[in-house]
């Protein structure tokens, strides 16, 4: 069992740093939120955009999507912690109508799909799985995912992916020159290899004229088929060992960590201690002279 606790010291602490991390960057994008300025949209010609920027379909004056601008940042991004925010760069402010809609086109499609909140359940699962490599294969996977996503809503017609392509170069091209000053969640265009792989898309929706928008499905059908699944995992879970505990119906918990969480002192709820080496039949041929042993002796009847 030594070797067990010394691997949960070794999860412990990776995890304690990773969570630290993570809480430390969280920290620096709020307090980096507070030094940006507030955009007046009566300034710009944000056409198809300013409605959704206003607010005026949302009664919730915190569910408004705010739009903020700083001369330390050198790619847009869009955060939200108490209320949604779109923060870009100042000299973008300068980029014509069309640009700027297409910036943020593709960041209202991050906050309207929710992806603030699928990035903070990513990272809560990289700072406990943090020594597993297909977490961080997922992870970049999903970051890609969320990005395709993004242009595709962010070009109405195979026409207009020449212009959001060079936008994106031009957006690069600044930041290769500049030095980035904020810790940004969701960048319009961040990671070398990332960008390449949406050029790549784009170009190949280009060339195929055709856009594929991405299937939607009712909350009340994502609710069902999530119940569904869980479920089947538990039926697909039942032990079938019959000497173990029947707490194993709820959670698999792997052997090492049960047995590092044993030496703790601390039971998982498929964790139950007995020899593996004896088998049922031989529990049953154990008790059968007990069971002979107990038995009431019959009298035999007088004549």
């Amino acid at each position: 069992m030594q070797a067990g606790r010394v691997l949960f010291f070794i999860w412990l602490a990776g995890t304690t740093m990773s969570l630290l991390v993570f809480m430390y960057r969280a920290f620096q994008v709020n307090q980096f939120l507070k030094t940006c300025q507030s955009v007046d949209l009566q300034q710009y010609e944000f056409a198809e955009n300013l409605q959704v920027l206003n607010g005026d379909h949302v009664s919730n004056p915190k569910s408004r999507v705010k739009l903020l601008s700083s001369n330390r940042l050198k790619t847009p991004f869009c955060s939200q912690f108490h209320r949604p925010y779109i923060v870009v760069p100042e000299y973008l402010l300068e980029f014509e109508t069309q640009k700027i809609n297409f910036i943020l086109r593709h960041e209202l499609e991050h906050l309207k799909t929710g992806h603030p909140l699928q990035l903070f359940l990513q990272r809560v699962v990289e700072t406990i799985f943090w020594f597993h490599p297909m977490v961080w294969w997922a992870s970049q996977e999903s970051s890609l995912t969320r990005e395709f996503a993004c242009d595709e809503a962010a070009i109405d017609s195979p026409q207009e992916i020449a212009q959001y392509l060079r936008t994106l170069l031009t957006i690069i091209e600044y930041g290769a020159s500049q030095q980035d000053e904020s810790p940004t969640p969701l960048a319009f265009g961040r990671g070398k290899s990332i960008i390449a792989h949406r050029a790549r898309r784009l170009t190949e929706i280009a060339r195929n004229h055709r856009i594929s928008r991405p299937f939607e499905i009712s909350g009340l059908k994502a609710c069902c088929s999530l119940v569904f699944t869980a479920v089947l995992i538990g039926m697909i879970w039942l032990p079938v060992d019959v000497l173990a505990s029947p707490r194993a119906n709820w959670s698999p918990w792997p052997t090492w960590t049960a047995g590092a969480l044993h030496d703790f002192g601390f039971s998982p709820n498929d964790f139950d201690v007995y020899s593996r080496h004896t088998e049922l039949h031989e529990l049953l041929i154990e008790r059968e002279p007990l069971t002979v042993r107990n038995r009431p002796q019959q009298v035999p009847p007088r004549e």
